[in-house]
C-alpha cells in the first residue's frame, strides 16, 4: 500500500489488495482516497488489514509501532523538512515457510528541502511547529489506533 499523506489530516493514496477469494487484487486509486472521509478511510483501512476471516490486529499494531518509531525519528532530525511525500506500508500474511512481515518506509522525498544551519537547529531543540506531512503521519497513527482500540472493545464484548 502506498499513502501519500498531505496537509494535516487529508490523506490520499492508492492501495493495492490481494483478495484470496477472488484470487485477483484490489485496487484504489489516488482519486478514489481524494473522495474519502475519515470514516471512510477506517473502512478501507479495516478492508485492507482483514484477511478474510479476521482483523488483522498483530499486523496493525506492528504497523502503528512502525508509524510511531518513524515519526519520532523524522521529528527529532533537524536536518531536513519534510513538506509531503509518500509511506509505503507493506504488510504479508503467514504461510507455513514464512512469518507475518510488516515494514513502513518513506519512499518520496521530492517535497524535503535541506534546512540551512542556524542555532536553533544545531542546539537539538524540536521544532516549533510540523509539517504537513508530520501531522499527516500523526493523523495515520490516530486513525490505525482508533480502529485497533474499538476492535479490542468489540472482541470483548
Amino acid at each position: 500500500m502506498n499513502m501519500k499523506l498531505i496537509q494535516y489530516e487529508h490523506t490520499c493514496f492508492h492501495l493495492q489488495k490481494f483478495n484470496t477469494r477472488s484470487q485477483k487484487y484490489e485496487t484504489l486509486t489516488r482519486a478514489d482516497g481524494l473522495e474519502l472521509s475519515v470514516n471512510q478511510f477506517k473502512d478501507v483501512m479495516r478492508e485492507f488489514l482483514h484477511n478474510g476471516k479476521e482483523l488483522k490486529v498483530d499486523i496493525l499494531e506492528s504497523i502503528i509501532e512502525e508509524l510511531k518509531l518513524f515519526y519520532d525519528c523524522m521529528s527529532k532530525q533537524m536536518e531536513f523538512e519534510f513538506y509531503s511525500g509518500s509511506l509505503l506500508i507493506i504488510y504479508g500474511g503467514a504461510t507455513a515457510t514464512r512469518l507475518q512481515t510488516t515494514q513502513v518506509k518513506a519512499i518520496d522525498f521530492a517535497h524535503t528541502v535541506r534546512l540551512v544551519s542556524s542555532p536553533i537547529h544545531d542546539s537539538g531543540t524540536e521544532r516549533i511547529s510540523e509539517s504537513g506531512y508530520s501531522l499527516g503521519v500523526k493523523s495515520l497513527i490516530s486513525i490505525l489506533s482508533d480502529i485497533a482500540e474499538n476492535h479490542s472493545c468489540e472482541t470483548c464484548s
